[in-house]
This record gives structure tokens, C-alpha cells and sequence, in this order.
């Protein structure tokens, strides 16, 4: 159940490299929602490859910055439950915040040197690809010539 948005949120915060790996694994195992993230505190000290103290001490100092919260706490051979505090922004971005199409229409272009998007369809052609055009049909030329050894 990887959030890639959780984990990707994690990256940004400024923390201590330990405890900023043990962020990532926790989120590793956290819904796209930041919520339900249940493992061991040996589970992740196995993951990460600190002791198990360390880890514990990570996840402390988590939960004191106010990244986690515990939504439920360890009881009856059960893990505690963390939950990540999402940013005002929520975690991820939204899908028209980058700006970019959202594929690539290469079948358009016949030329997978080429990036052209679905709506860029009436370009002209930049100097680097008229450039680049005339090399390879000077190589091809070349290439055809016959060698003379």
C-alpha cells in the first residue's frame, strides 16, 4: 500500500537524515492518505537497519515535530498505528498543477527523437531539430558513399 505522495511530502521536510529514513519507511506502509501505517517498530528498524532504540527514538522525535500522530495505540500484541499529518496542501499535487500534457502523442510525430505534445500540433521546427535533421542526413550520405581505402 505505498503512498508515493507521502513519501514524496517526507522527502521535502527538513529533518535528520536518520530520522528522515525512518519517515520514509513508515511511509512506505501508509495509505494514500498518510493514515494506517502499522509496522513493528522491529519491522522497521529491520527495514532501515538501526536498532530498534534508535528507531523508537526517530519515531519520538516524529511524532513530537508533529509529522505523525498515533491514530491507535499499541494494545493486545497489536502495533501502534501512525497516521502522517498532511500539509495545508494535502500530499501530491494536482493533476493540472504541472502544466504539461498528460502524454506524449508519439504516433503523430513518426520520429521518437521528437517530443510533441497533443497540443502543440501546429509548431514550427526549432533550429536544434533543423540541425540535428541536416547531421543525420549528412551521416546517411556518408554512410552511402562509397569508401575508398
Amino acid at each position: 500500500m505505498m503512498a508515493i505522495n507521502v513519501q514524496n511530502y517526507v522527502w521535502t521536510l527538513d529533518l535528520k537524515p536518520s530520522v528522515k529514513y525512518v519517515a520514509i519507511a513508515l511511509a512506505d506502509h501508509a495509505h494514500v492518505t498518510g493514515e494506517e501505517a502499522r509496522p513493528s517498530q522491529e519491522y522497521l528498524a529491520a527495514k532501515t537497519g538501526f536498532g530498534v532504540r534508535h528507531v523508537r527514538t526517530c519515531l519520538k522525535e516524529l511524532l513530537d515535530l508533529g509529522v505523525i500522530r498515533i491514530e491507535r495505540p499499541a494494545r493486545n500484541g497489536r502495533c501502534t498505528v501512525y497516521a502522517f499529518n498532511p500539509p495545508p496542501e494535502g500530499f501530491g499535487r494536482a493533476s493540472t498543477s504541472s502544466g504539461r500534457a498528460d502524454t506524449t502523442n508519439w504516433a503523430v510525430v513518426h520520429d521518437p527523437l521528437i517530443n510533441k505534445n497533443r497540443n502543440d500540433n501546429q509548431r514550427e521546427p526549432v533550429a536544434s531539430e533543423l540541425v540535428a535533421k541536416e547531421a543525420l542526413a549528412n551521416i546517411r550520405a556518408t554512410l552511402r558513399s562509397p569508401r575508398k581505402f
